[in-house]
Protein backbone atom coordinates (compact mmCIF):
# COMPACT_ATOMS: atom_id res chain seq x y z
CA UNK A 1 0.00 0.00 0.00
CA UNK A 2 3.06 2.26 -0.44
CA UNK A 3 4.01 3.70 -3.84
CA UNK A 4 7.41 3.34 -5.48
CA UNK A 5 8.25 -0.07 -4.01
CA UNK A 6 11.12 -2.11 -5.50
CA UNK A 7 10.55 -5.73 -6.54
CA UNK A 8 11.86 -8.81 -4.77
CA UNK A 9 13.02 -11.14 -7.53
CA UNK A 10 14.30 -14.26 -5.81
CA UNK A 11 15.46 -16.95 -8.25
CA UNK A 12 14.34 -16.95 -11.88
CA UNK A 13 11.62 -19.56 -12.43
CA UNK A 14 11.26 -20.47 -8.73
CA UNK A 15 8.03 -19.67 -6.88
CA UNK A 16 8.52 -18.09 -3.47
CA UNK A 17 6.32 -16.39 -0.90
CA UNK A 18 8.84 -13.50 -0.82
CA UNK A 19 8.73 -12.81 -4.60
CA UNK A 20 6.85 -9.68 -5.67
CA UNK A 21 7.15 -7.40 -8.70
CA UNK A 22 7.94 -3.75 -8.06
CA UNK A 23 5.40 -0.99 -8.45
CA UNK A 24 4.82 0.11 -12.06
CA UNK A 25 2.47 1.65 -14.58
CA UNK A 26 1.73 0.87 -18.22
CA UNK A 27 2.72 -2.81 -17.94
CA UNK A 28 0.79 -5.45 -19.86
CA UNK A 29 -1.09 -8.39 -18.40
CA UNK A 30 -3.16 -11.40 -19.34
CA UNK A 31 -4.76 -14.51 -17.82
CA UNK A 32 -3.81 -17.98 -19.05
CA UNK A 33 -6.07 -21.04 -19.40
CA UNK A 34 -5.14 -22.18 -15.85
CA UNK A 35 -6.24 -18.85 -14.38
CA UNK A 36 -2.71 -17.58 -13.66
CA UNK A 37 -2.14 -13.85 -14.04
CA UNK A 38 0.84 -12.70 -16.13
CA UNK A 39 2.55 -9.30 -15.95
CA UNK A 40 5.19 -7.90 -18.30
CA UNK A 41 7.25 -4.72 -18.12
CA UNK A 42 6.06 -1.21 -17.57
CA UNK A 43 7.39 2.03 -16.22
CA UNK A 44 8.93 2.05 -12.73
CA UNK A 45 10.06 5.10 -10.74
CA UNK A 46 13.50 5.30 -12.40
CA UNK A 47 13.14 3.58 -15.78
CA UNK A 48 11.37 0.85 -17.70
CA UNK A 49 11.56 -2.91 -17.03
CA UNK A 50 11.41 -6.10 -19.09
CA UNK A 51 10.54 -8.54 -16.31
CA UNK A 52 7.84 -11.19 -16.80
CA UNK A 53 5.93 -12.43 -13.74
CA UNK A 54 3.33 -15.15 -13.12
CA UNK A 55 0.87 -14.91 -10.22
CA UNK A 56 -0.83 -18.12 -9.09
CA UNK A 57 -4.21 -17.13 -7.67
CA UNK A 58 -4.61 -20.43 -5.79
CA UNK A 59 -1.32 -20.13 -3.89
CA UNK A 60 -1.19 -16.33 -3.81
CA UNK A 61 2.46 -16.43 -4.91
CA UNK A 62 4.50 -14.72 -7.64
CA UNK A 63 7.19 -16.31 -9.84
CA UNK A 64 9.74 -14.23 -11.77
CA UNK A 65 9.68 -16.01 -15.15
CA UNK A 66 11.85 -14.03 -17.56
CA UNK A 67 13.64 -10.74 -18.14
CA UNK A 68 16.08 -8.76 -16.05
CA UNK A 69 16.22 -7.17 -12.61
CA UNK A 70 18.00 -4.23 -14.27
CA UNK A 71 16.31 -1.12 -15.65
CA UNK A 72 15.97 -0.05 -19.27
CA UNK A 73 17.44 -3.18 -20.87
CA UNK A 74 17.47 -3.04 -24.70
CA UNK A 75 16.05 -5.80 -26.87
CA UNK A 76 18.48 -8.40 -28.16
CA UNK A 77 17.14 -9.60 -31.48
CA UNK A 78 17.99 -13.23 -32.15
CA UNK A 79 17.14 -15.36 -35.17
CA UNK A 80 13.58 -14.77 -36.33
CA UNK A 81 11.42 -17.83 -35.56
CA UNK A 82 14.12 -19.56 -33.48
CA UNK A 83 13.01 -19.95 -29.88
CA UNK A 84 15.35 -18.77 -27.13
CA UNK A 85 17.63 -16.64 -29.33
CA UNK A 86 16.41 -13.17 -28.31
CA UNK A 87 15.52 -11.16 -25.23
CA UNK A 88 12.69 -8.67 -25.30
CA UNK A 89 13.78 -5.30 -24.00
CA UNK A 90 12.15 -3.05 -21.43
CA UNK A 91 8.74 -1.91 -22.66
CA UNK A 92 5.65 -0.08 -21.62
CA UNK A 93 2.21 0.22 -23.19
CA UNK A 94 2.50 -2.82 -25.46
CA UNK A 95 -0.26 -5.20 -26.58
CA UNK A 96 -0.33 -8.85 -25.47
CA UNK A 97 -2.42 -12.00 -25.62
CA UNK A 98 -2.21 -15.75 -24.92
CA UNK A 99 -3.11 -18.15 -27.73
CA UNK A 100 -4.92 -21.50 -27.44
CA UNK A 101 -1.58 -23.33 -27.07
CA UNK A 102 -0.53 -21.21 -24.09
CA UNK A 103 2.03 -19.10 -25.97
CA UNK A 104 2.23 -15.47 -24.88
CA UNK A 105 2.50 -12.92 -27.66
CA UNK A 106 3.66 -9.32 -27.27
CA UNK A 107 3.48 -6.61 -29.93
CA UNK A 108 5.02 -3.16 -30.03
CA UNK A 109 5.18 -0.86 -27.07
CA UNK A 110 7.59 1.91 -26.25
CA UNK A 111 11.33 1.10 -26.02
CA UNK A 112 13.06 4.42 -26.69
CA UNK A 113 10.43 4.95 -29.38
CA UNK A 114 7.37 3.09 -30.61
CA UNK A 115 8.08 -0.45 -31.85
CA UNK A 116 6.25 -2.79 -34.20
CA UNK A 117 8.01 -6.06 -33.33
CA UNK A 118 6.25 -9.30 -32.38
CA UNK A 119 7.60 -11.59 -29.64
CA UNK A 120 6.48 -15.02 -28.37
CA UNK A 121 7.14 -16.48 -24.92
CA UNK A 122 6.45 -20.20 -24.45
Amino acid sequence: NVGGQAGTYGTLGVVSASNVPGSRKSGTGQIDASGNLWLFGGSVPYGVVNDLWKYNISSGQWTWMNGSKLLSQPSVYGTMGAAGTGIRGARQADVSWIDDSGNQWFFGGNEGGHRNDLWRFK
